[in-house]
């Protein structure tokens, strides 16, 4: 024979007081028990539902409420059976959950006639709100057949048959038809776009929608979760419901424009460390605008990611960052790390010092550089320019003020001797003496001087070949004028 009970479960309005059966070792959780298998033909426990009922026992499925009212509300369990015979010691166990709050529930419905109704209260009251989802959760219903109908005041798992089972669907309760909505919204460009999810509770689904995006009494959209978008603010949007009872209400919601998400960047460049190489660069984001919190999703060079706000210790390249808000909106934004220009050390002037050059400028200031140039010589000097008269090495390191990076340069100042020969300008002319007296010679004879100018030397080393006593006849006197440096020229001077 196939038994068949159908249990009907209902919330209802009247303030009566309940006894309810608490898990205690007598009377156990049967859930927590192993080796349900639920495959007796003789029960089958269906249409298992919670709904609000009135002080009259009437669902209240059929009527309308408006969010946020709060009314005192129980739990009712209406049962029929269409078996030929009795169970006996039927009991439910289930989690009532209230905004996700589980309470635990042991519900002994005790002996059900064949073909008999019947009511029973099984948790309250309560405060329930309108707009809150209650569901009963986790159920198991278990019965006995052919037993007695005196309670099982103490059970344990042994105690009911493992197929006289049932595991029922969670059930969300009926309630009263709860128009609602909530959204998203994001702003690019001046342009807010609102994604709309309606969270409409209660009456007795499927629901047919009606949005008025700007509520000007024009249905712009029927479907469930629709998208508008926006160029003005200060709307107020109006959803419809109509269950499938026909039974119509409605929800209306001021919609807030979020400000468009922004971001600001102050950029650290690369900078130089002491032994000129390039790091260091950062990129630090000040954000506005958009919902809540942000999430960052960096990419750059070289497989570069980062989920930080700020980043740092950056190469040279492109950085790309997408910012989302905490409701999803999406901000994308590029900036770009510069590698350094490297300085250039350049020293012009000449280099080159003479007997005629004693003096030089090593010039520095046509380095190439990103920001201000400083300047370091090897001489000590700070500045563009120094003076040399010395020969040998100089270099000077030109350092970027923008970075840090500097360039090294060095030159070396030679001196060029001196190889130009005096110019005797005037040579003494010949001469023709006498022999002194009584002999055949002649002596103390006035040569004269010659007249020479150097390139270099004002002082001029002056010599000749003259003997101290001239003999009769051509005496050929070299005169020689000699520099400093050992340069020389000669003239000729005859003597007769």
């Amino acid at each position: 024979m196939i038994w068949k009970t159908t249990l009907a479960f209902w919330v209802s309005f009247f303030w009566v007081g309940i006894a309810l059966a608490q898990f205690t070792p007598e009377q156990p959780d049967l859930r927590d028990c192993t080796g349900w298998n639920c495959t007796s033909n003789n029960f089958t426990l269906d249409q298992v539902y919670i709904t609000l009922e009135d002080g009259d026992g009437n669902p209240l499925t059929n009527q309308a409420c408006t969010i946020g009212d709060q009314e005192g509300v129980y739990v009712m369990l209406n049962y029929t059976s269409n078996a030929n015979n009795t169970v006996n010691n039927t009991r439910i166990f289930a989690d009532l959950s209230v905004d996700g709050n589980l309470i635990p529930l042991n519900i002994y419905i005790g002996e059900i006639s064949g073909g008999a109704s019947g009511q029973q209260q099984i948790y309250g009251p309560f405060t329930w709100t309108c707009g809150q989802e209650l569901i009963l959760e986790d159920i198991l219903a278990v019965w006995i057949t052919g037993g007695s109908s005196t309670e099982l005041t103490e059970y344990d798992c042994g105690d009911y048959n493992k197929a006289q089972c049932e595991f029922a669907a969670d059930t969300i309760i009926g309630a009263p038809l709860a128009v609602e909505f909530d959204y998203t919204a994001c702003t690019y460009n001046g342009v807010t776009t609102v994604n709309y999810n309606s969270t409409t509770t209660g009456g007795i689904p499927p629901y047919t929608y009606q949005w008025d995006f700007e509520n000007d009494g024009i249905i712009d959209s029927t479907e469930e979760s629709p998208s508008h978008d926006f160029t003005t603010t200060g709307n107020t949007t109006k959803l419809i419901i109509t269950d499938s009872q026909n039974l119509v209400s409605q929800y209306e919601l001021l919609i807030e424009n979020p400000e468009e998400i922004i971001a600001n960047a102050s950029i650290t460049p690369i900078s130089c460390d002491e032994n000129n190489a390039g790091s260091g660069a950062a990129i630090s984001l000040t954000v506005s605008g958009g919902t809540g919190s942000y999430n960052y999703s960096w990419t750059g060079p070289a497989g570069y990611t980062s989920d930080q706000q700020n980043i740092e210790n950056l190469a040279g390249g492109t950085y790309n960052v997408e910012i989302t808000d905490s409701v999803g909106c999406i901000k994308n934004y590029e900036f770009e790390i510069n590698d350094p220009i490297q300085p250039v050390a350049q020293i012009t002037g000449n280099q080159e010092l003479s007997c005629e050059v004693t003096s030089i400028t090593l010039d520095a200031s046509s380095s190439t550089v990103q920001g201000s140039p400083s300047y370091e010589w090897s001489t000590g000097e700070t500045t563009a320019t120094i003076e040399v008269t010395d020969a040998g090495p100089y270099s000077v390191i030109v350092t970027d003020s923008d970075n840090g990076c500097f360039d090294k340069l060095e030159v070396t100042v030679i001196y060029t001797p001196d190889t130009e020969n005096p110019i005797i300008t005037f040579c003494p002319s010949d001469l023709t003496v006498s022999a002194d007296e009584a002999l055949c010679s002649a002596s103390e004879v006035d040569l004269g001087m010659p007249v020479a100018t150097d390139n270099c030397d004002a002082e001029l080393s002056i010599s000749n070949d003259a003997p101290e006593v001239f003999e009769l006849g051509d005496t050929i006197v070299t005169w020689k004028v000699t520099d400093a440096t050992g340069n020389e020229t000669t003239c000729l001077q005859t003597i007769t």
